[in-house]
């Protein structure tokens, strides 16, 4: 359960990106904290962005489950391509239209999975008229 339920975790402080690998004890950390993370990704065409994503769904395999801040939309990254990392001093909110998104489609294989847009046209108007 998330930090959004009952008192507050302590922030996580790590002051500098850490270039090892963001392991799953790093992302549950993230999580249960509610605090975003700043990635440095790398890309299968070797495309090198930087974001700050909130971990929507932690687990251990090799791809996170996130709602990305420059996207506006949910986004998966494959670990192992995360170069560099930290978690940021602050909090995200914890939207539960995004949990419920990766509730029902971070299960799926990606062939099968809805992107956002489509799922939201899916929803009730007064969800979907929210993220526009």
């Amino acid at each position: 359960m998330p930090h959004h339920k009952g008192a507050p975790a302590e922030l996580i402080k790590i002051p500098d990106p850490d270039c090892g690998l963001f392991t799953t004890e790093h992302e549950h950390q993230a999580y249960t904290a509610g605090q975003p993370v700043w990635i440095r990704y790398e890309d299968k065409s070797g495309t090198v962005t930087e974001r700050v994503v909130e971990i929507y769904r932690p687990g251990d395999n090799e791809v996170i489950f996130t709602w990305c801040r420059r996207r506006q939309a949910p986004r998966t990254f494959v670990r192992r391509n995360i170069r560099k990392w930290r978690l940021l001093p602050e909090r995200f909110d914890f939207d539960p239209v995004v949990a419920k998104y990766w509730d029902e489609e971070g299960t799926r294989d990606r062939s099968e999975k809805n992107p956002w847009k489509g799922w939201l046209q899916r929803q009730p108007k007064e969800i979907a008229d929210r993220y526009k």
